[in-house]
């Protein structure tokens, strides 16, 4: 009797919607947010302008652009795309294993093994995860549409024009599925067609030709929209790829990520990977055919573009790189199953592929439950703000000392915070006002409790408790220094420039106030150039910078200290002159402060002559900038040394 094969993508379908249930409803993470700000104002069509990296994925920038159009600010709709893509996926690595191995049955269980994999949560789960997803997608597709023009009747030429278009979306969505041709090759080797050799070779070299006409045709449009063909790309190193594939091999064949990665040493690596290269070979034996050869070298090739990246072990993050391969592992599993088993009957067969499938459902479904509780978390710590906004005045700033950057391995807000605020808190940014994070944090509970304790008149202790930041140390911005800096918190103090600083932070689940700084409103800036110390004998020292401030920056002085036995006793500093340059144009600037006056010209620059400074002498030297108002800031010194100098 035949299997119902129409079945299966509804039992797909089903169970997909089982797994990933819980986070269906879930709020936008991380870089969501950044893609979203981009298709609402109709930015870039090819990658989020804030996010980092010389990539451009067109086809993941219109699936947002179509949600976007279709959903708008829901989140249902974006986790439905990535649910029923992966459907699709489960249903293409169906098709393709049924043709390969011709039993619907191994078909059947290698679909829904990778269907419900515990390590496809964040491809799937994470909204931005779909990069995979969809270059998978296309991946597949090409693949199975070249598969079907292997035939022993000839060549479909239709079928390998539809691969080759799907293979550039593929380049187009993911800049890993560039191994697609190396794939059609290996299935070329693994069913050879019943034709003369010369003819076999002669049609697998103009098929491969049509692929590389479609690499070529990419890089040309990569060179011409980024400068570069290959940009960081460039620089693979095959030490770190080896080093990491370990890892990427337990990531990409086993169900749970509770455990630690087994210390082997490099025998015991090899020894390893000689298992399982003979499992392969054992299997092509006993079927008679090189067809069983190919899940494990279509395993191998998928690996090769994603093992310099990093993945964890026991965390979701970066799982989203093994998605492709785990395709193929999916295959490899079963087939090595199903010859394992081939003497012993179907009943051990079917109770051990169900029970593989169920133990990485049931994770699966505890790991969907974590994205969710990470979407709640972002949706209530960007709700919250509004509430915090009473009696703070226009042009004023709000402090934002700690925002959740990852929740249980799965990332929160990340490189996204202030673009979650502009998408769903507009409101935040009107009157002048303007938001400045200061760092990110790991969270283990909704709940989980950060203590903030006022030091100061303008500074403050944050007490991080069970949370960690991953990243030090914290820089330290225009407005406030941070200091003390350990893994479990630090100390932070506002400069006299805040006129009005609203601080807030994290706690249980959404933000709150730690109370409110108030300065003179004074200028700021910084000293570019020079970076330390300099000699200075005959000439001119260029000093450079840039200066801001609520209203106008006036002037730009340069002074220096008093030199004993020279200048007299008084403390004053002496006045040297004023920046010839001043508010010259610092796009750099103009971006981090859009809403200063002037914040398009806040350079200045002069020469300092150094016949102005005391010989046998190292010269401090001041650069203070002053408003319309009288008040002054010191945006630095520098050290001057003249000949005769003694160096400290």
């Amino acid at each position: 009797m035949k299997t119902p094969t129409r079945a299966i993508p509804l039992a797909y379908g089903l169970l997909a919607f089982l797994a990933y249930g819980p986070l269906l409803r879930s709020f936008f993470l991380a870089d969501d947010f950044l893609f979203i700000e981009d298709v609402r104002g109709w930015g870039s069509w090819l990658w989020p302008h804030d996010l980092p990296g010389q990539i451009i994925r067109p086809v993941v920038m219109l699936a947002f652009r179509l949600d976007h159009a279709m959903w708008g600010l829901s989140p249902i709709g974006y986790h439905l795309t990535n649910v029923v893509m992966h459907v699709v996926n489960a249903w293409l690595l169906f098709a393709i294993t049924r043709r390969l191995t011709g039993h619907v049955r191994t078909a059947f269980w290698t679909g829904l093994l990778f269907l419900v994999f515990t390590g496809h949560a964040e491809a799937v789960g994470w909204v931005s995860g779909r990069a995979d997803v969809i270059g998978t997608t296309m991946s597949l597709t090409s693949l199975w549409l070249y598969g079907q023009s292997i035939d022993r009747r000839g060549c479909h030429t239709s079928l390998v024009w539809g691969s080759y278009v799907a293979f550039a979306g593929a380049l187009l969505s993911k800049e890993s599925m560039i191994v697609l041709p190396a794939l059609a090759a290996g299935l070329e080797i693994c069913c050879p067609r019943d034709v003369r050799r010369r003819r076999w070779v002669r049609s697998v070299v103009w098929r491969m030709a049509g692929f590389a006409g479609v690499m070529v045709a990419y890089f040309a449009f990569r060179a011409a929209a980024l400068g570069t063909a290959l940009g960081e790309y460039a620089g693979y190193d095959p030490a770190r790829a080896l080093g990491h594939l370990r890892i990427f091999l337990f990531r990409s064949l086993l169900p749970v990520t509770w455990f630690d990665v087994p210390d082997f040493s490099n025998s015991g690596d090899v020894l390893a990977y000689l298992a399982i290269a003979a499992a392969m070979l054992r299997i092509a034996w006993l079927r008679r055919s090189p067809v069983a050869l190919f899940p494990g070298l279509a395993f191998l090739i998928t690996l090769l573009p994603v093992l310099p990246l990093e993945v964890s072990m026991v965390e979701p993050q970066g799982e989203r790189f093994v998605y492709l391969p785990s395709a193929f592992g999916a295959m490899l599993i079963m087939m090595m199953l199903n010859a394992a088993t081939s003497r012993v009957g179907d009943v051990l067969r079917r109770v051990l592929s169900v029970s593989l499938c169920a133990v990485n459902f049931i994770a699966l479904i505890g790991v969907s439950q974590t994205f969710a509780e990470a979407g709640l978390l972002s949706e209530q710590v960007t709700a919250s703000i509004g509430s915090n906004l009473a009696g703070t005045p226009a042009n004023g700033k709000v402090f934002v000392l700690n925002a959740p950057d990852t929740y249980r391995g799965v990332y929160v807000f990340r490189n996204g915070f202030l673009a979650a605020l502009r998408v769903f808190q507009p409101g935040v940014f009107r009157e002048g006002r303007s938001v400045h994070g200061i760092v990110g944090h790991s969270v283990s509970s909704l709940k989980e409790l950060v203590s903030v304790r006022s030091t100061g008149p303008t500074a403050f202790h944050v007490d991080l408790h069970a949370g960690r930041i991953p990243y030090l140390p914290i820089s330290s911005g225009a407005f406030y220094t941070v200091t003390n800096q350990t893994p479990g918190g630090f100390d932070i103090a506002f400069s006299d420039s805040v006129r009005y600083g609203l601080v807030l932070y994290t706690s249980r689940g959404r933000l709150n106030r730690a109370g409110v700084v108030q300065g003179t409103g004074a200028p700021f800036g910084v000293i570019d150039i020079p970076a330390g110390e300099v000699p200075c004998e005959e000439g001119f020292i260029r000093f450079a910078g840039w200066a801001l401030d609520g209203e106008e920056v006036t002037r730009v002085e340069v002074a220096r200290e008093r030199v004993s036995g020279l200048d007299g006793t008084k403390r004053e500093l002496v006045v040297l002159g004023e920046a010839q340059e001043q508010r010259h144009p610092r796009p750099d600037i103009a971006r981090a402060f859009p809403d200063f006056p002037n914040h398009d010209r806040a350079g200045w620059e002069t020469q300092l002559p150094c016949s102005t400074l005391p010989r046998a002498s190292r010269t401090v030297i001041h650069v203070i900038a002053a408003n319309r108002n009288g008040a002054k800031t010191d945006l630095g010194q520098r050290l001057v040394r003249r000949s005769g100098a003694t160096v400290r």
